[in-house]
């Protein structure tokens, strides 16, 4: 099933908890969830073309793509984008608070959700999903931050078959992240993934890289 609406949320524990205490998942769901592969601590289930790619594995890969949505160098390509976000976001060395969040992004793809049943593949059920999906690994990605901080990492995943975009932002940020802007960025991300996944993370990761750089005073408060 298409999903004919881009979703990109901004979530937050609080909002998840109820859904998942409420709702039941099929056990193919989270199969899917408690075995997609751990960036950090299985990097290498992470790249395609891991039979015979071409390419060393990076250091720190912040993109993880086991169903091969794209290939080495538009993965490779996304990553580097990723590191050096990182290493803008934090160029200046200084202070680590909510005031002035350094964030680490890393980006999940999966080629679909494993629902229990056709009935679950309505418009609400998918963003459950995806929310559930997104905040298991916000939780087992323990991602190299600057401020060594839980707090301070961005989760973006992406379901190609469902059409959802979905990202999970830490306490540092989601105070300071407005609302519109991530409704906008939604909005504005749609078409780029019409040409496709590369096409549409890259544009995505172009407004990040923007917001978080060239407006911080305007995105983040004053420090």
């Amino acid at each position: 099933m298409l999903v004919s609406v881009l979703s990109l949320l901004l979530a937050s524990a609080c909002l998840l908890t109820p859904v998942s205490e409420a709702y039941q998942y099929s056990n193919n769901f989270i199969n899917q969830v408690t075995t997609y592969p751990n960036i950090v601590t299985a990097k290498n289930r992470c790249l395609p073309g891991r039979s015979g790619g071409s390419g060393a594995t990076p250091q720190t890969l912040l993109v993880c793509d086991p169903h091969e949505l794209l290939s080495v160098d538009q993965l490779m390509s996304l990553n580097r984008q990723l590191m050096e976000m990182k290493a803008q976001i934090n160029s200046d060395r200084g202070k680590c608070d909510r005031s002035y969040p350094r964030p680490t992004i890393a980006i999940a793809l999966a080629d679909r959700l494993r629902f229990g049943m056709v009935e679950d593949q309505s418009d609400e059920n998918i963003i459950n999903y995806a929310a559930i999906f997104t905040y298991y690994l916000f939780g087992s990605w323990r991602l190299p931050t600057t401020c060594e901080s839980e707090s301070d990492k961005i989760i973006v995943f992406y379901s190609k078959a469902d059409g959802v975009l979905y990202v999970y932002a830490g306490e540092n940020l989601r105070e300071k992240l407005p609302r519109d802007v991530i409704q906008r960025t939604a909005v504005e991300a749609k078409a780029a993934f019409g040409s496709g996944v590369y096409e549409g993370m890259k544009y995505l990761l172009t407004r990040f890289q923007e917001i978080l750089t060239s407006n911080r005073s305007g995105m983040f408060g004053t420090r």
